[in-house]
């Protein structure tokens, strides 16, 4: 299986500012689904809704805005890790723009 690293150098920088560009437009819709279906459940419109795991596990332990915000939080963390992983290509490679 081939990963990013296995890109050739210009291809590696292209390929990680895309996927910094498409994070957000794609954790985006998530997290309004998130938040959409916990708050059906908090305001008593449904009796349970189907979420992720871990997003259920945050609401039955500490409510709704943790669960609510954890999905955006994952978001800017891939983000974070992607721009860390582009600058570490741009440190060792200074001719890249």
């Amino acid at each position: 299986m081939h990963t990013i690293d296995d890109l050739p150098l210009d291809q590696r920088v292209r390929t990680l500012r895309r996927a910094i560009l498409i994070a957000p437009i794609a954790f985006t819709p998530l997290a309004a689904l998130v938040a959409y279906e916990l708050a059906q459940v908090e305001y008593g419109s449904a009796q349970s809704v189907r979420v992720w795991a871990p997003v259920a596990f945050l609401y039955n332990n500490f409510g709704f805005w943790p669960a609510v915000l954890a999905v955006p939080v994952l978001g800017l963390l891939v983000i974070m890790a992607l721009a860390w992983k582009l600058r570490t290509i741009r440190e060792a490679n200074p001719t890249i723009t």
